[in-house]
């Protein structure tokens, strides 16, 4: 029962850093590694947002979250980067 209770702690923690339009997500790649010579299986931490939440609170709005969507997708833009580098799963080198 503890357990369970910290790693509900931990994911909540997770939430509130992450945002909430925005939900991360692993993208994986074979590519060849610079320092392992072969193809192995690249990772990289990115970011997928929500299309459908952010429609239904422009139309439940009238089109006033449009401006506010606007203006948070610029901060993101400048601020946090969508997609991060690309690690080898063998060696951890980032390309």
């Amino acid at each position: 029962m503890l357990n369970c209770c910290k790693w509900a702690k931990v994911g909540l923690k997770q939430i509130t850093q992450q945002g909430v339009d925005m939900a991360s997500k692993v993208e994986q790649k074979m590519m060849v590694c610079p320092n392992e010579g072969r193809p192995t299986l690249h990772y990289r931490n990115t970011k997928q947002m929500s299309w459908l939440v952010h429609l239904v609170l422009i139309l439940i709005s009238g089109g006033l979250w449009l401006i506010i969507w606007a203006m948070i997708a610029l901060y993101h833009a400048f601020t946090k980067p969508i997609g991060g580098k690309w690690h080898c799963s063998q060696c951890g080198l980032g390309v």
